[in-house]
């Protein structure tokens, strides 16, 4: 178990703008991931068969752990366990460029938009998450 972290050795928070400029990369990027992956379909550098530009993805997320810069090691169990999500969501990211490419851009974004829905309703049905009227008319 790591001891919880003392006020003197928090991190700095990133500013204002810091925070505002990758939340609006992270927007800029899930508008055009549909329109990009369309024109590599186009262009043939998308095989249906094949999720090889998904090697980026996945190297890029497994770089976290190489750089972080944490001294800390990990136990077997909470390594055990970040890696059976890490499959899940190479599977999940597997399956959502998949269908990017055999829906097309446009029904992709519909469903892909409604994921806090079904996050939502799975937390209920699954976890049994109870949660009030006022955050089910806000999703």
């Amino acid at each position: 178990m790591c001891p919880p972290p003392t006020a003197a050795s928090k991190p700095p928070l990133p500013s204002v703008q810091t925070t505002a400029l990758f939340v609006l990369l992270y927007i800029f990027s899930g508008v055009t991931q549909p329109l990009l992956m369309e024109v590599a379909v186009i262009h043939g550098l998308a095989d249906r068969r094949c999720q090889l530009y998904m090697l980026f993805y996945f190297a890029g997320t497994a770089g976290v752990s190489l750089f972080s810069g944490s001294d800390e090691s990990l136990s077997w169990t909470t390594t055990a366990k970040t890696a059976l999500v890490a499959a899940i969501d190479v599977v999940a990211q597997a399956m959502n460029y998949s269908g990017t490419t055999l829906a097309g851009p446009t029904i992709f974004a519909v469903v892909y938009s409604s994921v806090t829905v079904w996050c939502a309703l799975f937390a209920r049905l699954v976890l049994g998450r109870r949660m009030t009227i006022q955050q089910w008319t806000a999703i």
